[in-house]
C-alpha cells in the first residue's frame, strides 16, 4: 500500500520554518510515506529547496492565491 503526506500552505515566509519543522518530523516517523505532495500560494521554488534536503520522493505545487475569496 502506498501512503501520501499532503502538506497545504500559505507559503508566507514567516511559515517556512514550520514547513521545515513539519518535514522533518515526517523523517523521523517510524512509518514514512511514500511521497509528499506541497501546495502552496507562493514559494514554491523556497519550499521546494528546503524540502529537498529531507525528502527525495517530492512535489510542490504552486496554486496561486486559492484562499482568496473575490
Amino acid at each position: 500500500m502506498r501512503t501520501s503526506t499532503i502538506i497545504l500552505t500559505s507559503g508566507n515566509k514567516d511559515r517556512i520554518f514550520l514547513i521545515e519543522t513539519l518535514i522533518k518530523s515526517i523523517v523521523l516517523q517510524s512509518v514514512k510515506p511514500d511521497e509528499v505532495i506541497i501546495a502552496t500560494e507562493t514559494n514554491g521554488n523556497v519550499i521546494k529547496d528546503v524540502a529537498s534536503r529531507y525528502l527525495s520522493s517530492l512535489r510542490v505545487l504552486e496554486t496561486g492565491y486559492w484562499s482568496k475569496c473575490l
